[in-house]
């Protein structure tokens, strides 16, 4: 290490008066290398206050480099402790600060580095990792391979188990790739170094991903892995684009990994994996009991007789491998058995359905049945079985679906491509151009290569050199709409990945497109073609998604794309797409439009994809002409800086030609309108939000659906209320006749309720304001609705950092008022609600306000959840009021008529109860006889209490 001269008094003193000056901090910064610097620094209070997100008008959030962070991840190597000492303080929402954290933790040892775990994985769960998820990986590897198991354990589970939004099956505030790339360096090493902590885990996160997928059933197992995962094994039927698919990849590798390292054995695997309900756990357990049959014979021999896992469709894949490879266990007498099952013919339902066939048709089903399971063991085959097995393979061939249920092509289920990849690489793309375009599928064929897995094959070769093949976009004129398709879909995806591509040759190739009848079909009709492109409307919303790539393009935080030369030609097309035919946008179940957010189905309209490119097109344009007005950024004439923009808006809220998809994507745009034009706003807010209309004709979707993607998508704004303050008296009108949902937070109605009591915490709606408004809405909602808008003011409190006394002092008035209110009845009608339990366990009330409005709500409902943040937040302030904190406790404990509450938060009860044994009077009496009831639970070892 080199020798480093301690700074003297005056150096210090002359570069804090100096460092005042951004300018100078940041350049003194960045060339110091001397690590004796970090203590006179850190105790000028340099360190304590990393720059915050910016958030601006227009919806964006902005975050800037702290030299400071950069200067002590540089010294991280040569002064490990003082840095982590100092870095394990930070609280920060800013990206940059936490990728700098990352970054000290890399250069020191893993000893050290584990301190700084903790601000790790709460920046990983917030949201603000994502600059660094790769490297937060590296360092999850790092402090494994150190011994540092568990604080790579923790930051194993804040990096990688899974969060997901209602209705999403990937996971919120992961990036597929990295997720996968961390993955798959992070699950060997744990799995070998705390395999019986870690597996475990693994297998949380698998069932989450399942639980987020639709029509599945924990209580039956049901899951379709069959179809998302075909294989447990690594497999060409396998995608990648499937997340719980991929994720069963990474806990079979880990499971075999610990069993051959000997970090458990096979039994013990399967015990773990024998816990979770789904289907694909089964055949995890089947595929570990084929790998490692060794260790145990009679298990493998026991599960190849399993009569019920010969009949079972899920897992007949890994049944079939298991068979395969470990046939020659089973003795002469086990084979007869297994080959008589084949020889009777199938059971069950399929059965009964080959029964319902004629005659001939039947037997020859039973027939390639039992072919395809004797294909299973076609190496150990003798007599009989032998020759009934090489007649079938004669005149049939290889069966395909012997051991899959499904099989896919290239493009999707049951598509295959007459060309491979390789094939067309070595061509032309004007060869490859007229190769696909030219070939002709037999019509007569209801199985074999379809133009569906041709296409898809096209769209992989244009994808393998999309900035070559840019230039060439013309060759594509006059050929089927479907290959056209795909080639501005593999443009779309290049300009999103920022590569380099020739814009005007596919924009003269989307010119041409738009320049052709819609409904010109382009294919001939063919018996499966059920993705096949029947016109040109496909196509034309590949050229909106393309505009709206191009918009949305950046590089270091601007406009990728300058405006002149494409600002008229990008026009010129969405003038002609915003005008394209209103798409169909189906209600939910209940046929409420109040209830309903459009805005999901809307995006995949014609008209309503034309219009969100043409808003990103305007973002585009105001980032090109933006100037700074104090800290606000400004857009200089507004919409008049864009008339297009403002005569297309203005002619799709008209009356005569609005639209259901066209008005929900605008209405969830309206911070973006804001920012461009806030005068404009003002003045047509009519128009947007018809209130005329939705109180005459109060079911009229269209009337509606601008209103309800606002409250959904939009963020809380002052500005936005007052503009809309009719609207919002009328929807709390509204929330008379509307029964909300249990579950669906993002329901219009949901977000509305979000939307008062955010105003409220900020001070800019009270109580008495607007006639009453709020306490308008808390007596006219719904107590679903009610009930979910109160919980909300506790949860939105937990994820904030600091929150100002008096926001704290208003929503504690809003509760007393509630509980003295409607409280106790709505907390009486439903005690699982996370009514006030969120309120106590953020911990931003006063202790003893908080204890005594928990001590009323536990007398009402004595088991309120989240049970176990409410009992670790009561053990933290219990030396407040004890007595009033062991009453609370007794409550809760003997509530718990299940049992199973106390075994979630037994460390927290030791605690509360410890403190109230040191005291005299009634808290130590009830402590006593609460010690006495827990252990005639079965929890003997709180008897140690009334020792100590």
């Amino acid at each position: 290490m080199p020798s480093f001269k301690t700074p003297t008094s005056q150096q210090i003193e002359t570069v804090l008066q100096r460092i005042r000056s951004p300018e100078f901090g940041a350049y003194f910064l960045s060339q110091l290398k001397n690590p004796k610097w970090i203590a006179p620094l850190q105790d000028s209070g340099l360190f304590s206050s990393p720059p915050p997100a910016i958030h601006s008008e227009g919806g964006y959030v902005r975050y800037s480099n702290w030299p400071a962070s950069r200067y002590l991840a540089r010294m991280a190597q040569q002064a490990p402790t003082e840095v982590a000492d100092i870095l394990a303080t930070i609280e920060t929402d800013n990206p940059y600060v936490v990728g700098n954290v990352v970054d000290a933790a890399l250069a020191m040892r893993p000893d050290v580095a584990g301190s700084l775990v903790p601000v790790i994985a709460r920046a990983a769960r917030d949201g603000t990792l994502w600059i660094a998820f790769k490297d937060a990986s590296d360092l999850c590897v790092r402090l494994a391979e150190g011994g540092e198991v568990n604080p790579a354990m923790e930051l194993a589970d804040a990096l990688f188990a899974p969060a997901f939004e209602a209705g999403q099956e990937r996971p919120k505030g992961r990036d597929a790739y990295w997720y996968k790339d961390g993955l798959k360096k992070v699950a060997p090493i744990l799995s070998e170094t705390s395999a019986r902590e870690f597996l475990p885990k693994l297998c949380d996160w698998l069932k989450a991903a399942i639980d987020a997928k639709r029509n599945v059933d924990p209580g039956t197992g049901s899951d379709y892995s069959d179809i998302w995962r075909p294989a447990i094994e690594e497999h060409e039927q396998n995608h990648d684009y499937d997340f719980a698919g991929g994720v069963v990849g990474y806990v079979r590798e880990a499971f075999e990994r610990a069993i051959q390292s000997k970090q458990v054995l096979l039994d013990e695997g399967l015990q773990i994996l024998g816990q979770y309900p789904y289907l694909v756990f089964k055949r995890l357990r089947l595929h570990l009991t084929g790998e490692f049959a060794e260790q145990n014979v009679d298990l493998a021999r026991e599960t190849m007789l399993d009569r019920r896992l010969f009949e079972e469709y899920g897992c007949k894949h890994e049944h079939a491998r298991l068979l395969a490879k470990r046939f020659p266990m089973l003795d002469l007498t086990q084979r007869g058995q297994w080959l008589g099952w084949v020889k009777c013919g199938p059971m069950g339902k399929l059965a009964e359905a080959i029964a319902s066939d004629d005659a001939e048709k039947a037997e020859g089903r039973r027939r390639y049945w039992r072919f395809e399971r004797l294909h299973w063991v076609h190496d150990y085959l003798t007599g009989e079985h032998r020759a009934f097995y090489q007649e079938m393979l004669a005149k049939c061939g290889e069966p395909d679906m012997a051991d899959l249920n499904f099989r896919s092509g290239p493009a999707r289920w049951g598509s295959e491509s007459p060309m491979a990849l390789a094939e067309l690489s070595e061509m032309t793309f004007e060869e490859a151009v007229e190769r696909v375009c030219s070939w002709k599928p037999e019509q007569s064929r209801s199985v074999g290569p379809d133009v569906e897995g041709l296409a898809s094959i096209f769209e992989q070769y244009v994808g393998t050199n999309p900035e070559a093949f840019s230039a060439k976009g013309q060759v594509l004129t006059d050929r089927p709409a479907l290959f056209v398709r795909k080639f501005i879909t593999q443009m779309r995806e290049a300009v999103k990945a920022g590569r380099e591509i020739s814009l005007s040759g596919v924009l003269d190739l989307c010119d041409w497109v738009l320049s052709r009848p819609v409904d010109e079909r382009t294919t001939p009709e063919l018996e499966r073609d059920v993705l096949v492109d029947k016109d040109w409307q496909w196509t034309r919303g590949q050229v909106a998604s393309l505009i709206e790539n191009i918009c949305t393009a950046r590089t270091d935080d601007v406009p990728r794309y300058p405006l002149n030369g494409l600002r008229e030609r990008l026009w010129g097309m969405l003038g002609i797409l915003c005008r394209d035919r209103p798409g169909s946008v189906q209600d939910s179940a209940q046929d409420d439009p109040r209830m309903h957010d459009y805005l999901n189905s809307a995006i995949n309209t014609p008209r309503g994809k034309a219009v969100e490119a043409a808003l990103e097109y305007a973002r585009w344009m105001a980032n090109h002409v933006k100037e700074l007005e104090g800290k606000n950024e400004i857009i200089p004439g507004g919409f008049g800086a864009m008339p297009e923009v403002r005569e297309m808006l203005e002619w799709q809220i008209a009356e005569e030609n609005r639209t259901v998809d066209v008005m929900a994507v605008i209405g969830s745009r309206i911070g973006l309108i804001y920012w461009i034009d806030k005068k404009w706003l003002a003045e047509n807010v009519h128009r947007l939000f018809p209130l005329d209309e939705m109180k005459e004709t109060p079911f009229v979707r269209e009337a509606w659906a601008a209103w309800t993607a606002f409250l959904v998508w939009e963020r809380t704004h002052i500005e936005f209320y007052r503009m809309l303050k009719s609207q919002f008296a009328y929807a709390v009108e509204q929330t008379a006749g509307i029964e909300s949902g249990e579950d669906r937070r993002e329901e219009p109605m949901r977000r509305f309720g979000e939307h008062l009591m955010l105003l409220h915490g900020r001070g800019q709606l009270g109580l008495d304001d607007d006639g009453g408004l709020i306490r308008r809405f808390i007596e006219n909602a719904s107590p679903n609705l009610r009930r979910h808008t109160i919980s909300f003011v506790g949860q939105s409190l937990d994820e904030s950092e600091k929150v100002p006394s008096e926001v704290i002092q208003r929503f504690m008035v809003l509760w007393e008022e509630y509980w003295a209110g409607l409280g106790k009845r709505d907390a009486e009608e439903k005690p699982d609600a996370w009514l006030f339990g969120w309120w106590f366990s953020c911990g931003k009330f006063p202790d003893q306000w908080a204890l005594d409005q928990l001590e009323q709500f536990v007398n009402v409902t004595p088991t309120p959840e989240p049970d176990h943040s409410i009992v670790e937040r009561l053990a933290k302030i219990a030396h407040v009021d004890i007595r009033k904190s062991v009453r609370i406790l007794d409550r809760m404990i003997r509530g718990d008529q299940e049992g199973w509450r106390i075994h979630s938060c037994l460390d927290q009860a030791k605690a509360i109860l410890r403190q109230a044994m040191k005291t005299q009077g009634e808290a130590q009496e009830r402590a006593v006889a609460l010690i006495d009831y827990i252990g005639r639970r079965g929890y003997t070892e709180f008897g140690q209490l009334l020792h100590e």
